[in-house]
């Protein structure tokens, strides 16, 4: 199914990511099966971050559904070691300084939308997933 598209405009790399605005097209959501360019205005952990529109993104691999380490303050960070979360987080931010198109299909149950990410034609879940900072896991959702 083809997705609606997103445009950039202005993009400036700031800490959390990009800022600028996205215009969707036909007043779709990112969650609606949206695929274009990407305007993210910050990155809260190794899987999730926010659009400058304010669509929240749950990060899905080409590979699969992934997961990244949780931050400290997480309900599921129970005395967690916060070093592999912030790293995962960090990588994100780093890796989304650069254009990023958005691929998204559905919304999780927090109503997220769940969107794979593509960095200079490569997907960023599998780049983090190899580069140790998520796993791939079937029962996130």
């Amino acid at each position: 199914m083809m997705g609606k598209m997103l445009s950039i405009l202005v993009p400036a790399a700031l800490a959390g990511g990009f800022v600028g605005a996205v215009t969707g097209m036909g007043g779709a959501s990112v969650g609606e099966g949206a695929e274009g360019n990407a305007c993210i205005a910050s990155v809260h952990d190794g899987d999730t971050f926010r659009t400058c529109s304010g669509e929240r993104v749950r990060l899905v691999a080409q590979s699969g559904p992934m997961d990244a380490p949780e931050l400290p303050g997480s309900p599921r960070c129970h005395r967690c070691d916060p070093a592999p979360g912030i790293a995962a987080r960090d990588r994100l931010r780093v890796i989304l300084r650069q254009p990023a198109k958005l691929h998204c299909n559905g919304t999780d149950r927090y109503k997220r939308a769940l969107c794979r990410v593509t960095v200079n034609g490569k997907d960023v879940g599998d780049q983090l997933v190899r580069e140790g900072h998520a796993v791939i896991r079937n029962d996130w959702r």
